[in-house]
This record gives structure tokens, C-alpha cells and sequence, in this order.
């Protein structure tokens, strides 16, 4: 069962609206990150077009014989830590499967890869605790921008992306037997 099924028990209740973001092995190796922003435009307008948040999954293409986890590619680390500088509020736009990977890539000593398959994750590790927060302000002023209103932003808004953040790290004890955190 997937993670985002898990994590919202298969129910049409809890759908994710939004889009997903494939990223080739070519945009990662030559760090092209020039459709980034027009995927945060898109998300906020979209978001406030139905008054209810958008978010992207992302995928990356082309490493299908890479046998390494994706947070372990160093290109795709390289990728995802220069997206995450340019763009403060990536990560706030982001599924909390997408979330959690791209943590796993930009924090180091977050996530340890177990012999036994499972991911050992580390919410103590340095600089973690301080990831999170930075971009909502980002995202609140890309959404202020858009004409959209403070209860909306106080209200719908930064409360999905708190679910998700929730939901990604602590999983709600949904992330399953894969993973196992560590300390908080």
C-alpha cells in the first residue's frame, strides 16, 4: 500500500489537489530548476482560484537503475538542496510523501538507510527543526500576492500545510514499518 494511502487510509475524504512534478535525470545532472517557479505560481493560484490548498508530488525520471534510495542519488541531493535555497517555500508546497524525501535529501543525518530495508529517521538532526517554519511566510506572501485574503492564509492554508508536515514526519503513526523515528 502506498504511503499516501496509508497515511490517508485510501479514503476520498483526504484527497490531495494538486499536481504531479516529474523531474528528469537530465534537469537534475545540469541543476535546471528553471520550472520550479511556474509549478509555486501555478500551485498558489490554483490555491486560491478554489480557496483550498494545492500541493505537488514529486517524481524524478531516469535513475530507475540507480539501486540506491532517491535521497541517496547525490545529484538528486544537489537538486533538491538548490531548489530548497532559491525557493524558501518549496517544501511547503509539497505532498508529505514529496516532503519527507526531500528532507531526507537536504538534512544530513536525518534519514540512515537500515540494512534490514527500514529508514531510520532522526527529527533531532541539526538544522531540522529550523527547515520547516522558514518557508511558510514565503508560501503566505506568494499566496498574499495572489489577492488571496488573511483568513484564508490563516485559516485554510497554513493549517493543510501543518497537516502535512505532521503527516510526513510523524506519520500520524501512518509511515508504516519502513520507517522508525528516532527522536523528536
Amino acid at each position: 500500500m502506498s504511503f499516501l494511502k496509508r497515511l490517508f487510509g485510501g479514503e476520498s475524504a483526504r484527497k490531495i489537489p494538486g499536481a504531479v512534478f516529474s523531474v528528469s535525470s537530465a534537469s537534475v545532472r545540469s541543476h535546471n530548476i528553471q520550472a520550479v517557479p511556474q509549478l509555486l505560481d501555478s500551485l498558489a493560484a490554483l490555491t486560491a482560484k478554489h480557496s483550498t490548498p494545492h500541493f505537488a508530488e514529486v517524481t524524478f525520471d531516469g535513475f530507475d537503475h540507480d539501486p540506491r534510495p532517491i535521497d541517496e542519488i547525490p545529484e538528486v541531493a544537489a537538486w533538491a538542496r538548490l531548489v530548497q535555497e532559491t525557493y524558501p517555500d518549496w517544501l511547503q508546497w509539497l505532498t508529505p510523501g514529496a516532503m519527507l524525501r526531500h528532507l531526507m535529501c537536504i538534512v544530513p543525518g536525518l534519514a540512515e538507510h537500515l540494512p534490514n530495508g527500514q529508514v531510520s529517521l532522526n527529527f533531532g538532526a541539526p538544522g531540522f527543526q529550523a527547515l520547516l517554519p522558514a518557508g511558510a511566510n514565503a508560501a503566505a506572501s506568494r499566496l498574499r500576492n495572489l489577492g488571496c485574503t488573511e483568513p484564508l492564509i490563516l485559516e485554510v492554508f497554513l493549517p493543510a500545510i501543518n497537516l502535512n508536515r505532521t503527516s510526513a514526519l510523524l506519520g500520524q503513526n501512518q509511515l508504516g514499518k519502513h520507517y522508525q523515528v528516532v527522536a523528536l
